[in-house]
């Protein structure tokens, strides 16, 4: 109980900080400004001071997972939001008119998309019982994890690899299962839906568009790739102004789009692992594992065009099955020389496991 003291501490100027940067987007935003270099000049400061937080934690132990999120929610979440805030882009188009510091403040900072206006699907309907669960299925990937007995083979490289992907989407969705709780419980929002079931992706570009951490989809989609398809960086508030958009889009134009989207994708996770590790991955490895996802995703998508299956003929089914088996390979392949082997040569796992296992007393050794 003494060890976590610090921790609540920290965790409380984290709040502190991010109200008082809350605070002041609620000023901005309040002031008589179109979107573009006017407000990008205003918030320039602003989204600098924004990449501060992660140091109030330190880079070791179990505080690590602070830091990451103190990252994943100042550095990353509420920079580009306030990014899209400056281009008019905001998810409700631009207006945060009406809204208190206190909502502004979920709405930039929560690892959820909200909106106050209540959708008609899509709305995400998260509980304790869920977030419970997902805990507990965390809890159970940490023990496994801490038994492993280390032995170097392809079977026992992927079980591992699978538990890590299992741990981090348990423990994302647990964290933000908990965010749409408050956002709606506390703040009189509506929380989008975060995650599909990744586990049924049978293409790339279903995993990534579809399944995986939709809010940070949602807000590449809007600051990348829409300003490229459309042709234009700002997008006008006021609804008499109409945008002249190109009917199609170029295939040079969505490939572009694409490969941008993953590339900035790329480089915050690698900010990312300098956060928690203090150096960069080896090669840029975490950069290359998001990169290349576009080319794939385009190159998926023109091989592979989707068409409605009809019928659940065991045709249609078994096609499915082995779309999803595919996708699923192309993952591992990639992510684990790319993403989970400079993990794990980072030290990562085996000191955010031994720290986690500690703390409860458990008597496992991380091999």
């Amino acid at each position: 109980m003494v060890a976590l003291l610090p921790l609540a501490g920290r965790l409380f100027a984290l709040f502190v900080v991010t109200r008082a940067l809350a605070h002041a987007f609620h000023k901005l935003q309040a002031a008589p400004t179109t979107p573009g270099l006017a407000r990008l000049q205003t918030s320039a400061l602003y989204i600098l001071l924004l990449q501060l937080p992660p140091i109030l934690f330190p880079s070791t132990g179990i505080e690590i997972i602070a830091r990451g999120g103190a990252f994943f929610l100042c550095g990353f979440l509420g920079s580009l939001r306030w990014l899209l805030w400056c281009l008019g882009r905001w998810p409700e188009g631009g207006s945060t008119a009406g809204l208190t510091v206190s909502q502004l403040q979920g709405l930039l900072f929560l690892p959820v998309e909200g909106t106050s206006q209540r959708a008609t699907k899509h709305i995400e309907h998260a509980s304790l019982t869920t977030a419970g669960l997902r805990l507990g299925i965390l809890a159970a990937v940490v023990v496994t994890l801490s038994s492993q007995d280390g032995t170097p083979s392809l079977l026992n490289t992927v079980w591992r690899h699978s538990l890590y992907s299992l741990g981090l989407y348990t423990l994302l969705t647990a964290f933000q299962d908990l965010a749409a709780m408050y956002m709606t419980g506390s703040l009189g929002l509506h929380a989008r839906m975060h995650f599909g079931n990744p586990l049924v992706s049978d293409r790339l570009t279903i995993f990534w568009a579809k399944k995986w951490n939709l809010p940070v989809q949602s807000i590449l989609r809007s600051l990348v790739y829409d300003p490229i398809t459309q042709g234009r960086l700002t997008k006008p508030e006021a609804p008499s102004v109409q945008l002249k958009l190109p009917l199609t889009v170029s295939w040079a134009r969505r490939f572009a789009a694409v490969c941008a989207v993953f590339l900035l994708s790329g480089v915050i996770h690698e900010a990312a692992f300098c956060y928690l590790t203090g150096a960069p991955s080896p090669q840029l490895r975490w950069m290359w594992f998001f990169a290349a996802q576009g080319p794939l995703c385009i190159l998926e998508t023109a091989i592979f065009p989707r068409t409605p299956v009809v019928g659940v003929s065991p045709w249609a089914r078994a096609r499915t099955t082995a779309h999803i088996i595919a996708t699923a390979a192309v993952l591992e392949a990639l992510a684990g020389p790319l993403f989970w082997k400079p993990t794990e040569e980072s030290g990562l796992p085996s000191a955010i496991v031994h720290d986690a296992v500690s703390s409860f007393g458990i008597g496992y050794t991380f091999t």
